[in-house]
């Protein structure tokens, strides 16, 4: 095996900077995605974010309705056959709280 910085994908930027779970889709812009949106897997912290759509710059997924995944995290982005992408400095992304229901009404 050997590193090559040039085939290594790199996360550049995320947008919005803030979500809903389960509403915002988030685009994540940088290099060396797949084209195949199953091919490239995004991580907020523990939880998985299903890309729904994909090219060599840019990635968008939907941002996962899971329990405990309110908070700020530095998004993992891993390809297939590549590995993980390098992160530039300061790529943070936050997961609002969502609020199911309240009890006793």
């Amino acid at each position: 095996f050997a590193y090559s910085e040039e085939l290594t994908p790199a996360l550049k930027s995320v947008e919005p900077r803030t979500s809903r779970p389960g509403v915002t889709v988030v685009t994540l812009a940088g290099s060396g995605f797949s084209p195949h949106p199953q091919l490239n897997e995004v991580f907020f912290g523990p939880s998985p974010c299903l890309v729904t759509a994909s090219n060599r710059s840019y990635l968008e997924c939907m941002v996962p309705l899971l329990e405990g995944t309110a908070g700020t995290f530095k998004p993992a982005v891993r390809v297939f056959n590549k590995g993980f992408a390098r992160t530039a400095p300061g790529v943070e992304h936050t997961i609002l709280m969502a609020i199911d229901s309240v009890s006793p009404q």
